[in-house]
């Protein structure tokens, strides 16, 4: 039998209308999915609501911190703002793309020698 689904808990709910509730029952049912909150974490091997990771060191706590802090230090921009000025930014630079505008065969250094004379 699933505990969440109990027809007891049914019977329970069923005879409370919506919205006649005390203010009693909201702190009790309140107090009642802490105590189960808790207990799962426990369970879980964590300490209230922060996970707590036995493998990580305070060296590497750390570290993550630090890098956390120059993450959200960062400026952030919209994307659709950013789509923008990079493909202004492509389009400014068009011509010095050799993918786009191809180099010169006679400038291309990675060409393939031709062989005036082949021996057989």
């Amino acid at each position: 039998m699933v505990p969440w689904c109990s027809k007891d808990k049914e019977a329970e709910t069923a005879a409370v209308p919506m919205g006649s509730e005390t203010p009693r029952d909201e702190t009790r049912r309140e107090e009642k999915r802490r105590e189960s909150n808790a207990r799962r974490g426990r369970q879980q091997g964590m300490k209230g609501d922060t996970p707590v990771n036995s493998t990580m060191s305070v060296g590497q706590a750390r570290k993550l911190v630090e890098q956390l802090k120059i993450e959200a230090s960062f400026c952030r921009i919209k994307v659709s703002k950013a789509a923008a000025d990079l493909m202004a930014y492509c389009d400014a630079h068009v011509c010095e793309d050799p993918l786009i505008t191809p180099v010169p065969t006679s400038e291309n250094p990675f060409r393939e020698k031709k062989f005036f004379c082949a021996l057989l």
